[in-house]
Parts: structure tokens; C-alpha cells; sequence
């Protein structure tokens, strides 16, 4: 028989969005009260003055005095809070601001449906799809449960039963959450503490009439999916300075205990260090094992489950990650004397990753374990799974002398893991970063043969000319803005990276451990650059890249760059 799209149906389909976001200023709220703004107002900073001695001479007997009179005006002044009120009750105002961010993004898409929408995506009465699906409300759809929204809609005869619809019904779910909240314990140390997750979670099936009886009870749900991908930020950090060997070792004892704790009897295949059906790459036993080993956690408080990614991995708490600024140490007398900013920073981020899970096919519902490996098959298989951390920095300087020289002093440290579940390998990789920059700013520099001639001095005028007689600055004896002097900047970079990698097998009884590959990076950045006019800067520079492999893999290598960058701006 000839087909038609009638026979097939069309495609339905419907999206939810919530999202709820949420930002409070507490700084702003402390400011509605006249006490909490009082002690939470930042003193100014002194002015830097004149190093003589008589400057300082001055200096200091203005600063006696000025400081006398304020402790009479004080005193005089009621309601008003002393240092020592301030000191005690500022860490209490340590809230500075706080964000959250929740959203869930729903959709469902059903293919083979028959009837023709008229009118607010209705069918004529109003019936189908329901006002449920038209206004967003995602569907139920269960092929356990006998009695959804397919069941229901086919029992209507609203579903195609050609037997040529291969479209699949998909139904996808995703909830993102991203929280970040401001402290000040004290004045200039802001403390930035950060928690996110994403869960995606996809099904998918076919709706199909499977013997062709054009009846409400031959349609099945067929081939029923699930899959997705997971992220959040986690937490590793008591383990990151550990011996890799030493941690891999644990790793693997771990698994005995988890295995254990699981089951009982002796696996077929494995030994009798392992319980019957959870073997040494068994998914169950290898991730919590994988878990507690890496975190530094007890094994036998891990939870025993069949069904491990879905019980405990997808319902993991988001771990705090921080960044960490302190700018107050140029307040002090004795970097005031020498710095005019001293900035120290520190951070720390983790995530822990799946990028994809799906449903096995293969499972099922207390089955015996698999005859060729031993072990029981999961309901979920993940193929791999990835901590990433790093200290961004570690710790971080960067200062600058009231002469305008900078210094740049960063350490930085990461480490990744990635367990892979296909081939049984845990593969890590470790980087240590080390950059120390240095500049130097030279005020009003006049480069003759760059400006295009000598440099014009101003003229003096004794009477102020009129703007309406003399609009062009240079008519008044001044200087166009190309010919003024600029700015010379000098800048330095050196880094030092080293990485490494290896690759660790568990998926037998002897268990390798091999690197890969790792390198050592040397690079050497100097520059300088200057403002030739105001649209037109020229920086000179010379870029040294040397990588020095530590394996026979790979062959030194060595970039050398340099020359002369003009950039011109247009408005």
C-alpha cells in the first residue's frame, strides 16, 4: 500500500523552561543602617608624600596634629563608633554578596501523531494533546508502567501504527545549578567560594504497534534509553601532593574491600579476593574503589549498591571551590614605604566529570553473572570518569613599586585523572607552573624619529585666547596629541612548566603502571611597546619556546619568534 505522511502522522513537540535566580548585596543592606555602615566604612588611605627629611619632618607633625583634632572631634561627635568597636564587630559583617542560579530545561518530542491541530494547538474539541503537553507540562512516559501518557494516547487512537514509523519518542531533562558567595572577614581579603552542578539526563524509545493489529494493545515500548552526561564541582584536594603510585596502590586495594562489602562467595574468574559476580573491573566495585582512594576516604563507608552511578555518584553534592584576594598589604607602614599595591592571590577548582552515561542493553533484572567475565552487568555504563583540579594559583604575587616597576610572581598546580571504563586504565597527568614576569613603565618618553621630528615645546600664552576665535589648540601655540611624549613600557617573562603522564592498568591480574608522555617547557617572553600616536602602537618582542620531552616518544623541539607589531585603531 501506498504511504502517506497521514499514515505516519506528524511530530509533536514541547519545551519547559524554570529558572530562578537570586542575588543579594549585603553591602548594600549593611548601609541601611547608620551603625553597621559606620563599621563597615573603609578608612582612606594616606597619600604617599615627599621623602626628604624635612618632607617627613613635616609630614609626620601634620599627621600628630591631624590626628589630634580628630580624637577631639570625636570625642565631641556622638554615635560614633570607635576603632575598637569597629576591630570587634567588622569580621561579624564578613557577607559580602551572595548569587545563586537554578534552571531545568525540559522538552519531549512525539513522533506518528495523528490528529491535526485548529486552534491553540488543539485538535478540534480541544482533546489532543492536552492542555498539559500544549502549555509545557512534560508527558509521563514509563514503559514499565502500562498505564502513560503513550498508552493512554495510542488507547485514543491518537498514534500512528504504521508499521514503517522508526522515529524514536525522546524526552530530555536538564538541571544546572551555580552558586557563588562573597566574604570579607576583613577590609581587602575577599574570599570568592563557588559550587556548581549539570545533570543531563535523555530517554528514548519506540512507540510502535509491534504486531500490526491497529489496536490500542499491540503497541510496545521498545529499546527504551537512557542517557546523559553529569559535572560538579568536587574536591580532591587531600590527595593531590600524594605519591601517584602509592595512590594507585590503594586504589586497588580498595577494590577487595567494596568488592566484599557487595557480595559474597568467590568470584569465578578473579579469585577468592572477590566476591562472586564483582570482580576487579567490576563498575560497581572499580568506582567507589576509584572514590575513596583519591578523596581518602574509607572504603567500607562507601554505600553497597547495585547500582552505584545512580544511587550515590548522580547524587553527589557539589563541593565549594575558592578563590582568595588579599590587597591590604600595601596599607602597612612598611610595604607602604616601598609598594604601591601588593596583591596576593590563591584558588582552587575541581570538577568531577561524566561525560556520558547510557543504559546497557545487555542488563537485566536479577540476572546471574556474565558467563565471560564473571561479574555482574550494570544497569548504567559509564565509560569514563574525570577529576580535574588545579590551584589557580597556588599562590600568586603581584606588586608594584611607587618607581612604576611591576613584579609577577605565580605558582600554579594541576592534576587530572581519567578512569576509563573500556579499556580499564586509570590514566593521571601532573603539571607544576612557575612564571615570574617584571615591567617597568618610563613616563613621557619623546622618540624623535618615531614622532616624525623634534619634539614642540609648549607655547606660553600671556592672554587667554577666546575658543570661539581660536578653536585649534595648536592656533594657541600647544601641541597636537601625536606629539606629546609617551609611555614606555618594558616587560619580561620566564615559565617553567613541567607535565608528566601515565597510564595505569588494572584490568588483569598483574597491574601496570607506564608513563606516556611528559615534557619540560622553558619560555622567554620580552617586550617592549610604545604609543607612536594615539591610534598607533608598535611593540617589539621576542618569544623563546623550548620543550624538552622526558620520554623517547618525543623530540626536543625549540620556537623562536620575534619582530616588530604594529597595531593601528580605528574609531
Amino acid at each position: 500500500a501506498a504511504l502517506n505522511t497521514l499514515e505516519l502522522g506528524n511530530v509533536i513537540q514541547n519545551n519547559q523552561n524554570r529558572k530562578l535566580d537570586g542575588d543579594i548585596n549585603f553591602e548594600q543592606l549593611y548601609k541601611k543602617s547608620k551603625f553597621l555602615s559606620a563599621i563597615d566604612k573603609k578608612k582612606s588611605r594616606r597619600k604617599r608624600r615627599g621623602n626628604t627629611k624635612k618632607d617627613a619632618k613635616d609630614s609626620k607633625k601634620k599627621e600628630e596634629k591631624d590626628e589630634k583634632d580628630a580624637k577631639e572631634k570625636k570625642k565631641k561627635k556622638k554615635g560614633e563608633v570607635s576603632n575598637g568597636t569597629r576591630l570587634a564587630l567588622r569580621p561579624l559583617l564578613f557577607l559580602r554578596k551572595a548569587r545563586l542560579s537554578y534552571s531545568q530545561q525540559f522538552s519531549t518530542v512525539i513522533p506518528g501523531f495523528l490528529p491535526n491541530t485548529e486552534l491553540l494547538g488543539q485538535s478540534s474539541g480541544f482533546d489532543a494533546p492536552g492542555w498539559g503537553f500544549v502549555t509545557g507540562l512534560q508527558p509521563d512516559i514509563d514503559s514499565n508502567s502500562g498505564d502513560d501518557y503513550l498508552d493512554r494516547a495510542a488507547a485514543k487512537g491518537w498514534i500512528s501504527s504504521d508499521q514503517l514509523l522508526n522515529q524514536q519518542v525522546i524526552q530530555n531533562a536538564t538541571e544546572q545549578i551555580d552558586a557563588k558567595i562573597t566574604l570579607e572577614p576583613f577590609t581587602d581579603f575577599a574570599i570568592d567560594l563557588t559550587a556548581t552542578r549539570k545533570f543531563t539526563e535523555n530517554q528514548s524509545l519506540y512507540f510502535k504497534d509491534a504486531d500490526g493489529t491497529d489496536g490500542p494493545g499491540g503497541f510496545e515500548h521498545q529499546l527504551p534509553r537512557e542517557f546523559g552526561s553529569y559535572e560538579i564541582s568536587y574536591f580532591a584536594l587531600n590527595t593531590l601532593f600524594g605519591d601517584a603510585d602509592q595512590l594507585f596502590n590503594t586504589f586497588l586495594d580498595n577494590r577487595e574491600t567494596i568488592s566484599n562489602n557487595l557480595g559474597t562467595g568467590e568470584h569465578d574468574i578473579d579469585g577468592g579476593d572477590f566476591a562472586k559476580g564483582y570482580g576487579r573491573v567490576q563498575q560497581n566495585v572499580v568506582l567507589p574503589a576509584f572514590i575513596s582512594a583519591y578523596t581518602n576516604s574509607d572504603p567500607n563507608l562507601v554505600e553497597p549498591t547495585d547500582n552505584y552511578a545512580k544511587d550515590v555518584l548522580f547524587e553527589l553534592l557539589p563541593k565549594i571551590n575558592w578563590q582568595l584576594n588579599y590587597r591590604g598589604l600595601s596599607k602597612l607602614s612598611f610595604f607602604e614605604k616601598y609598594f604601591s599595591s601588593f596583591n596576593v592571590t590563591h584558588g582552587y577548582r575541581s570538577t568531577l566529570q561524566v561525560n556520558s552515561f547510557i543504559t546497557n542493553q545487555r542488563f537485566i533484572e536479577n540476572a546471574e553473572p556474565n558467563i565471560t567475565t564473571g561479574n555482574f552487568i550494570t544497569r548504567f555504563e559509564i565509560p569514563e570518569l574525570v577529576i580535574n583540579e588545579q590551584f589557580a594559583p597556588l599562590l600568586g604575587l603581584d606588586v608594584r613599586l611607587h618607581n612604576e616597576m611591576t613584579f609577577k610572581v605565580d605558582f600554579k598546580k594541576s592534576r587530572s585523572l581519567a578512569l576509563s571504563m573500556q579499556d580499564n586504565s586509570l590514566s593521571e597527568t601532573r603539571s607544576d607552573e612557575y612564571v615570574v614576569g617584571w615591567g617597568y613603565r618610563m613616563k613621557d618618553v619623546y622618540i624623535a624619529f618615531l614622532k616624525g621630528g623634534k619634539k614642540k615645546k609648549k607655547a606660553r600664552s600671556k592672554k587667554k585666547t577666546s575658543s570661539k576665535n581660536n578653536p585649534s589648540p595648536n592656533a594657541a601655540g600647544g601641541k597636537n596629541k601625536d606629539d606629546e611624549a609617551s609611555d614606555l613600557n618594558f616587560a619580561f617573562d620566564f615559565g617553567y612548566r613541567f607535565n608528566r603522564s601515565f597510564r595505569n592498568a588494572f584490568d588483569n591480574s598483574i597491574e601496570t603502571s607506564e608513563p606516556t608522555r611528559g615534557n619540560k617547557t622553558i619560555t622567554i617572553n620580552p617586550a617592549v611597546d610604545y604609543d607612536i600616536s594615539k591610534k598607533l602602537n608598535a611593540r617589539l618582542f621576542f618569544d623563546y619556546t623550548r620543550t624538552i620531552p622526558t620520554t623517547t616518544a618525543q623530540f626536543p623541539t625549540t620556537s623562536i619568534a620575534g619582530g616588530v607589531r604594529i597595531r593601528f585603531t580605528l574609531d
